[in-house]
Order: structure tokens, then C-alpha cells, then sequence
């Protein structure tokens, strides 16, 4: 969805906010007055994309998810903005780290993966315990299967 911060003047500003760089979020005004509003993204899986060609013009669609598909949280931050008729909306952003081996392989340009919180950890993570100790990329078995695969495309880490 995209955060929209409490002080912008219209929902557009959630184009920007899709994620959160996790290195950042206190130097970012979109994030720096929400770090303590943690929330769970539940999820069973996510894509990503392989640049093939440096341009980007050949990519290759990946499903990332944990081994049985299943259910784990990605770290996230929420805001509430209220429009000038008073109407409330909810909206939130994903926060990311560095990528791990097998995101490194697949998020090939900017070496970037969501934080998938440990069962263990997402109590910590709502309870506010320092964000900097979140910076880890995950490194559970995470599977990655190839969308209409190209025989060029294969990683050899699965």
C-alpha cells in the first residue's frame, strides 16, 4: 500500500513509501515519527524479480517462501492520516535490510529483501525493542521457485 505520513497533503505520497529501509528510518521524515507504530505483514509468500539483462528489459518472476508455504510476518510500520473532510485512512510500509545469498541471486540491482521476522522475534518487534537489532537478513531456508521458467534463469542455490 505504501505509508502515507501524517503531515503529507494527499494519499499520492504513498507512491514513495512502499518500503522502509531499515538503515534509515530515522533520517527519513516519512518514517522517523513512526517507529515505534511496528506492526506484522502475514503473509505466505512474496515475488521478486531477476534482472536477466542490466536494463531490466528481460526480468525473471520468482515466488519466495518458506519451506510447506508456511505462514510468516514481514516487519512493518503504520501510519494514520486523516484527509481534510476528516475521513481516516490506515496505511502502512514494508521495512527492508540487505539480501541475504539467495535474495542477492534474485533481487540482483538494488541487493535488497524485506525482514521476515523470526516467530521468536515478532513480539520483540511490536513490543518496540531497538529496530537496529532487526537488521539481519533472514536466513531461514527460504525457497525460490521460478515463475514460467527460462532455462537461463535457473538459480544453482536451490
Amino acid at each position: 500500500m505504501g505509508l502515507v505520513p501524517n503531515w503529507a497533503d494527499d494519499t499520492s505520497f504513498r507512491h514513495y513509501t512502499l518500503n522502509a529501509r531499515i538503515e534509515t528510518l530515522n533520517e527519513k521524515p516519512s518514517f522517523k515519527d513512526v517507529i515505534q507504530n511496528r506492526c506484522l505483514i502475514i503473509a505466505d509468500g512474496f515475488y521478486e524479480w531477476q534482472w536477466l539483462t542490466k536494463s531490466g528489459s528481460r526480468k525473471q518472476k520468482y515466488l519466495i517462501t518458506l519451506p510447506k508455504e508456511e505462514l510468516f510476518a514481514f516487519a512493518g510500520l503504520y501510519s494514520e492520516w486523516t484527509d481534510s473532510e476528516g475521513a481516516v485512512l490506515n496505511s502502512y510500509t514494508m521495512v527492508t535490510t540487505q539480501a541475504n545469498e539467495l535474495m542477492s541471486e534474485i533481487h540482483n540491482t538494488k541487493q535488497r529483501m524485506p525482514i521476515i521476522l523470526k516467530q521468536e522475534d515478532e513480539q520483540h518487534w511490536l513490543n518496540g525493542e531497538d529496530y537496529n537489532g532487526f537488521k539481519f537478513p533472514y536466513s531461514n531456508n527460504l525457497v525460490a521457485l521460478a515463475e514460467n521458467p527460462n532455462p537461463s534463469s535457473q538459480l544453482d542455490l536451490f
